[in-house]
This record gives structure tokens, C-alpha cells and sequence, in this order.
């Protein structure tokens, strides 16, 4: 297994997001990020992983990362504004 590590950030200011829910698709595996934007998934199974970051307000984002054994992939995700209808 490995490990998927990194930061959750606005779109359209750069700044942090907290509260964000970052998981791996097909798998229990999931973190929420803290005041940082920072987040840790441990334990995903080694290859191909589809990484889903979602928070209430915000557009999900979906990355398709390689995951090795033993190692740490690095992602930098930024959420946009959703678009809502009334």
C-alpha cells in the first residue's frame, strides 16, 4: 500500500479549504481536510486510483493518480465555486 498526501485550495483565491472531504474511489479510504488544506490517505492499495475531493458549495474534483508501495503521491487540489440553480 501507499500513501496519498496533499492540499485543497479555492480556485479562484489560492486560499486553504478546510472541512473537505478527499476520498479513493472503490475503497473505504478517505481523509477530511484540516484549517491548512491539508490532508492524508493511508493504506490505498498499490496502482491505479481515482482521488474524488468534494465539500457542499464547491464543484467535486476528480484526479487519476499511480499509487507505488511504499510511496507517497503528492496532489494539489483546487476547488471551484459550483454552479447553482434556483
Amino acid at each position: 500500500t501507499g500513501r496519498i498526501a496533499g492540499t485543497v485550495t479555492a480556485a479562484e483565491s489560492g486560499a486553504p479549504l478546510a472541512d473537505v472531504v478527499v476520498r479513493v474511489e472503490a475503497t473505504p479510504r478517505g481523509a477530511i481536510s484540516d484549517a491548512a488544506g491539508g490532508f492524508t490517505i493511508a493504506g490505498v492499495p498499490a496502482g491505479r486510483a481515482v482521488v474524488v475531493a468534494s465539500r457542499v458549495g464547491l464543484a467535486a474534483q476528480r484526479e487519476t493518480v499511480t499509487v507505488a508501495a511504499g510511496a507517497v503521491v503528492t496532489l494539489r487540489l483546487r476547488l471551484a465555486a459550483a454552479a447553482t440553480t434556483i
